[in-house]
C-alpha cells in the first residue's frame, strides 16, 4: 500500500511541474524563433492622401519604437502589435521601425511618399464681365488638368470646344446686340 501512496505522489509532483512550465510558457507567449517584425502599413508606394495607417507587428512580445524622417517616436510597451495613424503632408518619407525583446533588437524601413492630387480648376479669361462693341466675343478659357471644355450661351445648348484639352482660345460670332449669359464647363472622363 505504501508503494501505490509514493507512486500517486510521484505522478501528481511530475504533472504540477509540468503544467508549471506551460504555464510560464504562456504566460510570457515567448517563443524560441528570432525577433521578427512586420510593417503591414504604409507600403512602398505613393499615397493620394496624407492620412495613413501605421501598421507593424512582432513575432514576440516587444517595445516598438519608430522613426518618421529621422524623428524618434514612442509606441508601445511589451506589445506585438502596434497601430497609429499618421497624418502627413505632402513628402516623401522614410520609417523605421524597431522592435526590442530581451537581449534582441531587429528594424525594419520602407520608403514611401505622399503626393496630393492636383485641384481641379477651371478659369474663364474671356469673355469678361464687360460691354463689347462688336458681334464677336473671344473665349479663352483653361483647366488645371486635362478635361473636355464645352459652354452654354443664354441657356441654350451646350456646345463642344475641345476635348481632352487643357486650354481652348476661341470665339463667339454673331452675337445680337444686348446682354448675354455665358456658362463655361469643364468634365474630366475619370469623373
Amino acid at each position: 500500500m505504501k508503494k501505490n501512496i509514493l507512486k500517486n505522489l510521484v505522478g501528481i509532483f511530475v504533472v504540477f511541474i509540468l503544467f508549471g512550465i506551460q504555464d510560464t510558457l504562456a504566460i510570457g507567449n515567448q517563443s524560441n524563433d528570432t525577433l521578427t517584425l512586420t510593417i503591414s502599413s504604409p507600403e512602398a508606394k505613393t499615397y493620394d492622401t496624407g492620412s495613413i495607417l501605421l501598421n507593424v507587428s512582432a513575432n514576440k512580445l516587444s517595445d516598438i519604437d519608430y522613426k518618421l524622417n529621422n524623428n524618434n517616436f514612442s509606441g508601445c510597451t511589451n506589445c506585438s502589435v502596434f497601430s497609429k495613424q499618421l497624418n502627413l503632408t505632402e513628402g516623401n518619407y522614410n520609417l523605421t521601425v524597431t522592435a526590442m525583446s530581451g537581449n534582441e533588437t531587429f528594424s525594419k524601413s520602407v520608403n514611401f511618399s505622399v503626393d496630393f492630387p492636383e485641384e481641379f480648376k477651371l478659369t474663364v479669361n474671356k469673355p469678361q464681365n464687360i460691354t463689347y462693341n462688336t458681334s464677336k466675343v473671344p473665349i479663352d478659357i483653361e483647366v488645371s488638368l486635362k478635361a473636355n471644355i464645352s459652354y452654354k450661351l443664354d441657356n441654350g445648348n451646350e456646345t463642344n470646344l475641345c476635348s481632352d484639352c487643357n486650354s481652348i482660345k476661341s470665339e463667339l460670332t454673331n452675337l445680337s446686340e444686348g446682354q448675354h449669359t455665358f456658362l463655361a464647363m469643364a468634365k474630366r472622363d475619370n469623373e
